[in-house]
């Protein structure tokens, strides 16, 4: 139990000196002027420039699954869609009626 509390009050005594020695990372400098070394102006730069390539990484990364397209026409979509469940035998199963253009007749 002795030990316990020694071991206890030594911790405590160390995270003590280590706030009071590190305390010009967070808190200002008593200096009129002077902030404190996470919020300088170099310190604020690097904060950019890790989050920039934090995002470029997590871009380069990820999977691009989705693809820029301009020129989709929802004929063309419904008859590739047409003919994806035609070649996995769904239309038999479950018949959904598409619009005519889809199947190749014209809409009026």
């Amino acid at each position: 139990m002795y030990n316990l509390v020694e071991m206890i009050k030594r911790i405590g005594k160390n995270l003590i000196q280590f706030c009071v020695k590190n305390a010009c990372y967070v808190l200002p400098y008593p200096n009129k002027g002077q902030r404190a070394h996470f919020l300088k102006n170099s310190a604020l730069f690097a904060y950019v420039l890790l989050l920039l390539f934090l995002q470029l990484y997590i871009f380069e990364t990820s999977p691009q699954i989705l693809g820029f397209a301009t020129n989709i026409q929802v004929d063309d979509l419904y008859s590739l869609i047409n003919q994806e469940r035609q070649e996995a035998e769904v239309a038999e199963r479950f018949p959904v009626v598409l619009p005519r253009s889809a199947i190749g007749g014209r809409v009026p």
